[in-house]
C-alpha cells in the first residue's frame, strides 16, 4: 500500500524537474556565458528551443502522453530564466556605470 507521504514526494520531484531545474539551468547558462560577453547566444539557443518545443507540442497529437507539453513547458522555463537574467546583469551593469562616472 502506498502511503499518502510518497505522492508527496513524488509531486515536488516533478515540480523540481519540470519548472525548477529549467530555470536553474538557464540562469547559470546565461551568468556562465555572460562572463565571456556571449550571453546573448543562450537566450536565443532558448528561443528556438522554446519556438520548436511549442510548435512540436502543438502539431504531434499526443493522444496521453503530457511528454511534448512538458518539454515545452521546461524550455520556456529554461528561455524566461536566461532573458530575465540577462536584463537584470544589464541592469545592474548600467547601475554600476553610472555610480563609476558620478564618483569620478
Amino acid at each position: 500500500m502506498i502511503k499518502k507521504c510518497d505522492y508527496m514526494k513524488q509531486i515536488i520531484i516533478n515540480y523540481l524537474v519540470i519548472l525548477v531545474l529549467p530555470l536553474v539551468i538557464g540562469l547559470a547558462t546565461r551568468i556562465i556565458l555572460q562572463r565571456f560577453n556571449k550571453g546573448c547566444f543562450a537566450t536565443i539557443l532558448f528561443a528556438i528551443l522554446t519556438a520548436i518545443g511549442w510548435c512540436v507540442a502543438i502539431t504531434i497529437p499526443s493522444q496521453g502522453s503530457e511528454l511534448y507539453g512538458l518539454l515545452a513547458i521546461q524550455a520556456t522555463a529554461a528561455f524566461a530564466s536566461s532573458l530575465v537574467t540577462g536584463l537584470v546583469l544589464r541592469l545592474k551593469q548600467k547601475i554600476d556605470s553610472h555610480a563609476h562616472k558620478s564618483s569620478d
